[in-house]
């Protein structure tokens, strides 16, 4: 028979299991947990990661600073999965108030998913560092830069940087000079239409951008036109006045697409014709 003494020892130790199982995961030790795990146990549970990043928005912002080393642990891991739980967790904490100050030394890290072959982890590098409040510091454009910059990753994986600094700073001569640059490159008619859809989104009315811009009016496809027109439209009347020839052209020529040729017709409406 088992002593008081043994018996007590147990219900200790049965007390201590099921206390440490009701121990909330925070978001620090989810994330701990994540990489000392992951090579012998795999991804964890996605509501897991749900429920913690549901902490972020009431955590104090001396919880999150000590939760940042881990999770930007995860965003440096050489395993893609582990990278995208990073990511969607660094986005959760981009959503607060105090964002800007919060990530501003894992900026780096963050932009460093420029360089991944997936199109999800560049979308949320892009959503992050566009997102940061009160408003983006100035670190997030080296990076973002040099990846728009470079000639190695395919091009339509750019454009999510290319978005992001047209949002971010639209009035900066170095971030011009790259999207002009790139603007040049030979790109694919996707590519093109992305490229023209950000400028769109964006508050860019540079010259030498309204000129690129006016120059796709010449492609030979007809969603790369459309998106061009509505750039122009977007611009105002002085960029349409300066691409007036070639919208008449558009707008007159028979066998140019009808929506085309309506788009035309509503850009040269705008200055009178």
């Amino acid at each position: 028979m088992m002593t008081r003494s043994v018996k007590a020892v147990c219900l200790v130790l049965v007390m201590s299991v099921a206390l440490s199982a009701q121990t909330p995961v925070t978001l620090k030790s989810f994330f701990q947990d994540l990489i000392r795990n992951f090579r012998t146990s795999g991804l964890p549970d996605s509501k897991t990661l749900l429920n913690v990043q549901e902490q972020v928005a009431g955590m104090s912002s001396g919880e999150v600073s000590e939760a940042l080393p881990s999770i930007a642990a995860a965003l440096n891991y050489p395993d893609e999965s582990v990278q995208a739980y990073g990511a969607s967790a660094i986005f959760a904490v981009s959503l607060r108030s105090d964002s800007a100050e919060l990530l501003k030394p894992y900026i780096s890290s963050v932009g460093g998913l420029f360089n991944s072959p997936s199109n999800r982890l560049q979308y949320l590098a892009a959503l992050t560092l566009v997102g940061l409040k009160p408003s983006p510091p100035p670190e997030v454009l080296p990076p973002m830069l040099a990846y728009l910059n470079s000639t190695g990753p395919p091009p339509v994986r750019q454009v999510s940087a290319l978005a992001a600094l047209v949002r971010i700073a639209p009035e900066k001569p170095e971030v011009i000079d790259a999207v002009v640059k790139f603007m040049s490159r030979p790109l694919d008619t996707d590519t093109r239409i992305a490229v023209l859809n950000s400028i769109h989104t964006s508050r860019v009315t540079d010259l030498r951008v309204r000129d690129a811009v006016i120059a796709t009016l010449a492609d030979s496809h007809a969603g790369v036109k459309l998106s061009a027109i509505g750039v122009l439209i977007r611009m105002g009347p002085d960029a349409i006045t300066q691409a007036e020839p070639l919208l008449q052209e558009l707008a007159q020529r028979p066998s140019e697409f009808g929506e085309v040729r309506s788009a035309a017709n509503k850009a040269l409406k705008i200055i009178g014709n």
